[in-house]
């Protein structure tokens, strides 16, 4: 993958991280605060859609971008098997932010 492509990929992942990590922030929020649920369900779908985007980036569907996938995991260290959870994604947000 040449370096404006992975710089690209780069750049989404860590939209996505931030993303995630937001929805985190707010469900806190919610759960301490007298919300009526719009709040809360509000940041676990918006937390769920973000992880989402980043389970099709590193693990992508199409066959044709399998490649892409690998490659991705394996320059942010992203193991195979590995389900991405909070502190994972903080992982590999401070991973890009090292490059």
């Amino acid at each position: 993958m040449d370096k404006q492509l992975l710089q690209i990929y780069y750049f989404e992942i860590v939209r996505q991280c931030d993303f995630a990590l937001l929805a985190v922030q707010h469900l806190k929020m919610a759960l301490t605060s007298n919300d009526t649920g719009s709040l809360t369900w509000y940041s676990l779908q918006n937390f769920l859609v973000a992880v989402g985007n980043l389970s099709k980036i590193f693990w992508p569907v199409k066959k044709l971008s399998e490649k892409r996938g690998q490659e991705l995991r394996k320059k942010l260290g992203v193991l195979d098997n590995v389900v991405l959870l909070l502190e994972y994604l903080e992982i590999i947000l401070s991973t890009l932010m090292k490059d």
